[in-house]
């Protein structure tokens, strides 16, 4: 099946937001619906859906625990959409070496994504030491690709973690602000990323 005969991609999570957007170069359809975060435990049905196609697009999330409820939100929007997402949470198995796990898992993803919130803000968090996993790896692509994603939940300062000569996550890498428009950014978002289906060449 050619990219322009694939069905729309739809997102459905539980809140109260709808909305359709054309993202990609072939203007896949992507038709997102009832996914406004409300701050409470983990929505119901939003426990992963079945495996992701092998060739869909892996996308890391990085957050601070007391993020989790939120980004629980953001998280299943992708994965309704056919994304497939890594998120400690429910990807780490016991037993596993939870540390090379996230190593493993930052250096297979296709984009990584960065939640923040006033609550990174804090004096001791791991997701720093995921931070400068991903930006080691961000400095050796191309400066045109788009594999570092900033995500902003609440209000807050972006860390000024060095990304290249002079600059820094706050002042050079575009974010998508999920705190003033939830619908637009998960908009933004999806479009940045693209289809879900890595798409070859014809």
């Amino acid at each position: 099946m050619c990219a322009a005969e694939r069905d729309p991609i739809s997102i459905h999570v539980g809140g109260n937001m709808t909305g359709q957007f054309v993202v990609g170069d072939n203007n896949t359809t992507v038709s997102v619906s009832n996914a406004l975060p409300t701050g409470g435990p983990r929505p119901s049905g939003s426990t992963p859906p079945g495996p992701a196609p092998a060739g869909a697009k892996r996308i890391f999330v990085s957050y601070v625990r007391e993020d989790l409820a939120t980004v629980d939100v953001l998280v299943t929007s992708l994965r309704n959409a056919g994304y497939r997402v890594w998120i400690d949470h429910d990807s780490l198995l016991p037993g596993m070496r939870w540390q090379q796990e996230i190593r493993t898992a930052i250096a297979a993803g296709d984009y990584f994504l960065a939640c923040f919130s006033p609550r990174y803000w804090k004096p001791q968090t791991y997701m720093n030491e995921e931070l400068t996993i991903a930006i080691t790896r961000l400095r050796q692509m191309p400066r045109t690709r788009n594999w570092f994603i900033p995500i902003i939940l609440e209000p807050c300062e972006l860390p000024d973690f060095p990304v290249g000569p002079g600059e820094t996550i706050s002042d050079t890498i575009q974010y998508a602000d999920f705190s003033t428009n939830w619908e637009t950014a998960l908009g933004q978002l999806v479009a940045a990323i693209g289809p879900p289906e890595h798409t070859r060449p014809t």
